[in-house]
This record gives C-alpha cells, structure tokens and sequence, in this order.
C-alpha cells in the first residue's frame, strides 16, 4: 500500500513518520502486526512500513505472502487498524511509543558512530537533491534532536498525524504476484 507523504523538506514530520511506523508494524504487539499476523488465521506472514524519500515522500505498507484470496480483505484489515487509531477507537499507547522513540535515538546514535560514512553521505545526497537553503542539511543531520522533540508530543498531535497521512492522503494498493512457475521460467532463460 502506498501512501502519499509528506514533503522531504519536513524533517520534523519525517522523523515522526518514521517513529509511527516502527510502532505500526516493528513487533508482535504493534498494531498492525498484531491485527494482520499474530493471529490464528493470518492475512499475512510479515507486515511493515517504509519511508521513500523523494521531493514528496511516499509511504510503503508492504505486507508479504497475502494469499490471493485475501488480498482485499488484508487491505481493508490495514484501513480499519488505522482508522481505529485515528479515530481514538483504539488508544496509542504512549509509553510504548516512548520505548519506540528511544530505540531509534540508540540506532540514530549507532549508525553516526557505526556507519558515518552512509550516514552523512545519505544526508548530503539528499541535501543535494531536494534542499533550497544553507541550514537544510542541518536539519536533515538534527534527528536525534527531532526524536527527543516528539517524546513530549501529546497524543493529540500522534492522532492528527495519523489521519493527515494515513486516512486522509491519497493512497494506493498494488498485488505484487510472483508464482513459482513463472519465477523458474525466469531462472531458466538466464542460463
């Protein structure tokens, strides 16, 4: 499922996407995972989020190994979970949402010490692509500062957040079916 994002120039809204997507879809317990998967007969093996980045990010909610007889009623399974959480039907737990948030500030950490060569080098092509002024590339290199920032983000903002970007944006599913056959016949002719 793809959904329009917002803009790569909203480093603040990026920052929160990507926290709600963890919490969305990182494990057992996570909504989506929990509705989707954990459950006696799944719509589906896996189920996670994804952030494109272009001059207007693009959402991915990919769910693997939907049975073809349950591709839209996984669909419509994904929009009643968020729906749920938009609408204040099911509580966003905020103290698991701060377990999230400190997670990806431990991971934002470790990949600045880890990996600082893909780290500033994403930050820099991006930069280079899509910023307009000097100070962009600082606040593309500040989010850990944006991660602290939204750990005392109400829940209100959280609910605003989900039904400007997940309700209300424009979205749209796509069936990826790869069959064994067919995946052999391609093998076969690059032999």
């Amino acid at each position: 499922m793809g959904i329009r994002g917002p803009s790569c120039r909203d480093h603040y809204s990026l920052s929160t996407l990507s926290v709600i997507l963890d919490y969305l879809t990182d494990t057992s317990i996570a909504p989506l995972q929990r509705e989707l998967v954990e459950i006696p007969d799944p719509f589906c093996s896996d189920i996670s989020g994804d952030v494109m980045e272009f001059l207007e990010s693009a959402i991915l909610i990919k769910a693997e190994n939907v049975p073809f007889d349950k591709l839209s009623a996984a669909k419509e399974k994904v929009k009643e979970v968020l729906g749920n959480l938009a609408n204040g039907k099911e509580a966003i737990d905020m103290n698991r949402l701060g377990v999230v948030i400190h997670r990806k500030i431990l991971d934002t950490k470790n990949r600045f010490e880890n990996y600082p060569h893909d780290t500033f080098a994403d930050a820099i092509v991006g930069d280079f692509l899509y910023s307009c002024k000097p100070e962009d590339l600082q606040a593309r290199l500040s989010t850990i500062q944006d991660l602290e920032k939204l750990r005392n983000e109400p829940v209100d903002y959280w609910l605003a957040f989900l039904k400007k970007y997940f309700i209300l944006a424009p979205s749209v599913m796509v069936s990826i079916i790869i069959s064994f056959t067919v995946f052999c016949c391609c093998l076969w002719l690059t032999m």
